[in-house]
């Protein structure tokens, strides 16, 4: 179901593109969905207009990395009943972005504490020898 979906609204496009010198992907009818959980992923869900008189809409999560670059992270439709069982997602704003960069900076503090630990675990053990240690044995 997904595939044809796809299919058609490809095809759709293509139609369109051929006929006119407006850009065949309009964004009315988009709708960007998050939930808080995702926000340490980076992660938002993507529904693509739904085609008239059709009763499946066709949805993608997308990822985005360090960079801003989007990568598909799933493709997938859901029914209308379906549609209406979706819980606790919200619309993404740009209050989501903004919490994308305090959770890069709380993991960056988190990795900086992590190394401090590492080092004064290495002073404290630089005092002392597995080999003097076997010579008193």
């Amino acid at each position: 179901m997904t595939a044809s979906l796809l299919f058609f609204k490809r095809s759709q496009v293509q139609q369109f593109a051929r006929h006119t010198d407006r850009d065949p992907i309009e964004s009315h009818g988009f709708e960007a969905l998050c939930c808080d959980a995702w926000h340490t992923q980076r992660k938002v869900l993507v529904g693509l207009p739904r085609p008239h008189e059709c009763d499946m809409r066709l949805y993608m999560t997308v990822v985005f990395d360090e960079s801003e670059e989007v990568q598909l992270d799933n493709l997938f439709v859901l029914y209308k009943k379906e549609e209406a069982q979706i819980e606790r997602l919200h619309r993404w704003t740009e209050d989501c972005r903004r919490s994308w960069t305090r959770v890069k900076m709380e993991d960056e503090e988190e990795g900086s504490q992590g190394a401090e630990y590492i080092n004064d675990a290495d002073d404290f053990w630089a005092g002392y020898s597995d080999d003097e240690e076997l010579n008193t044995s």
